[in-house]
């Protein structure tokens, strides 16, 4: 079973990380051991080492996740026979706007007419999108795209609740000692202004 964990895409990672956590989809309708037989071709062939099925990859906000999970999405549904992907994202609306991505990046790749392609949709609502390959009737290649609800367990809530609040005792040390540097400096500035005036002063 091929695991594809790509949530997030950066400058950083080498082109071929999805293609590397991807390989083993392409062997679905092979003869039973032939991906054994064809891996270290496999590997020789494209320079890696390894094949790693599970990737995570962080990024910052506005950086085309969204984009660049859709349009591999729409790739593999069109390469891959018999796939079938699962996307979760941050909230329905993420989740739909990927998914309409997702079939308009398809289509482009089809040139906008899908039976001349060899496909067909067999279904499509607003969490999935079925569609029947090129071979045939097994040929079902399936996107689906839902929203999920991120929570922490509750050691970890104590963890990062124990590390906020030791974040939050520096910062108000620092604070302290910053406006203490601050009173003591304009102390300094009013008393050295108050001597000019007295030295300025006529007898």
């Amino acid at each position: 079973m091929c695991v594809f964990c790509i949530i997030l895409y950066t400058h950083h990672t080498r082109p071929d990380t999805r293609r590397r956590a991807c390989t083993r989809c392409f062997w679905k309708h092979e003869p039973a051991g032939q991906f054994a037989r064809d891996h270290h071709k496999v590997l020789q062939s494209n320079g890696w080492e390894h094949l790693a099925q599970e990737v995570l990859i962080s990024t910052p906000r506005r950086f085309g996740k969204t984009i660049s999970v859709s349009m591999f999405a729409a790739a593999m549904m069109w390469a891959a026979p018999s796939v079938e992907i699962s996307i979760y994202s941050t909230c329905k609306r993420i989740s739909q706007k990927l998914l309409r991505n997702c079939i308009k990046f398809f289509y482009e790749i089809c040139k906008q007419d899908l039976p001349a392609a060899g496909f067909k949709v067999l279904r499509q609502n607003m969490e999935e999108i079925v569609l029947r390959g090129p071979g045939g009737p097994r040929d079902q290649r399936v996107v689906n795209s839902y929203p999920s609800k991120v929570g922490l367990a509750p050691c970890c809530k104590s963890l990062l609740l124990c590390r906020a609040n030791s974040l939050l005792s520096l910062c108000a040390s620092r604070l302290l000692a910053c406006a203490g540097q601050w009173c003591a400096s304009r102390a300094a500035i009013s008393s050295a202004t108050a001597s000019a005036r007295r030295r300025r002063r006529p007898p």
